[in-house]
């Protein structure tokens, strides 16, 4: 579990997430700059030290009177490519002020999908694929307004997304990352969750509590030049995780393994968490892994 990270000082300037661990970081509205950093999880070194990254740096502008919206601040994202790769994109959702589902659109809009008849999933059709320029290019974004429960989704290819009826509108259904039927589980991707708030500025953290995949990092950056850090794994990460599962397998007969997912070209994706392994193959895997230890205890 990881403990949230509050910063109170109005000197805070930038923060920058390095997209390779699953921190907390958070900095009052005074903070200018937050950058995401991702790389391939293919071998390699630590990401701080390769150029194969993907960095989005998310910056406050200066106050604006923005009575559309009712929001006194604006949030950049500039989005570098660091990938080799022409086929990265960025995908912006959450809630805006006024508690609705909204996407962000390339021309930097909200868009506001239709609520969907009870019990049936409806895909997103809008245009919110936001297409990152070629490897060491940036692209620059601006959110429309305020957003929580936010999520900046990264993918090495493209992401379906769904919504289904809620209690006070669209409900978001996030892409696959473990389902055989969902053509997201075979794409590469990662996302950081982001909060922004006039009275607490902005918190984003970057969560591997279903999967880990793309390599993921926070950096904060402020005022006076100092930084706060939290690295995450090296780009070999999934590969190294992987390789330790295989390992444990083969110790305590339990299957670790499976829990490394490959796409159909047998390139290793994610490691699953074990109920989201459990949620869709419906085994009878790990059911006793604490029974000995109970029985001690």
């Amino acid at each position: 579990m990881v403990r949230p990270v509050r910063f109170t000082a109005t000197t805070v300037a930038s923060i920058q997430l390095l997209c390779q661990a699953a921190p907390v970081l958070g900095a009052p509205e005074h903070a200018s700059n937050l950058t995401i950093a991702f790389g391939n999880n293919a071998s390699g070194n630590n990401f701080h030290a390769s150029p194969s990254v993907t960095t989005v740096a998310l910056a406050w502008s200066d106050p604006l009177s923005d009575t559309a919206t009712g929001n006194a601040y604006n949030l950049q994202l500039s989005l570098v490519n660091n990938l080799a790769s022409t086929n990265v994109h960025a995908y912006v959702t959450g809630l805006d002020s006024a508690g609705t589902l909204v996407f962000m659109q390339p021309s930097g809009g909200w868009v506001h999908p239709s609520n969907p008849t009870p019990g049936v999933p409806q895909a997103v059709t809008a245009d919110i694929a936001i297409l990152l320029g070629s490897e060491g290019s940036s692209t620059n974004i601006v959110l429309p307004g305020y957003v929580t429960s936010g999520r900046v989704y990264i993918a090495d290819g493209t992401l379906d997304f769904f919504t289904i009826r809620g209690q006070s509108g669209p409900a978001l259904i996030q892409p696959g990352s473990v389902n055989p039927i969902d053509t997201s589980t075979e794409t590469n991707w990662g996302f950081v969750e982001l909060t922004t708030s006039v009275a607490d500025g902005v918190f984003a953290d970057l969560t591997h509590v279903d999967f880990v995949g793309l390599p993921l990092g926070l950096t904060l950056e402020n005022a006076d030049g100092t930084t706060q850090s939290a690295p995450g794994m090296p780009r070999s990460g999934v590969a190294d995780v992987c390789r330790g599962l295989r390992a444990q397998a083969k110790i305590d007969g339990q299957p670790w393994d499976r829990l490394c997912l490959n796409d159909a070209d047998s390139n290793l994706l994610r490691v699953l968490s074990p109920p989201n392994y459990l949620g869709f193959n419906g085994d009878a895997a790990f059911g006793d892994y604490f029974t000995a230890y109970v029985g001690k205890v």
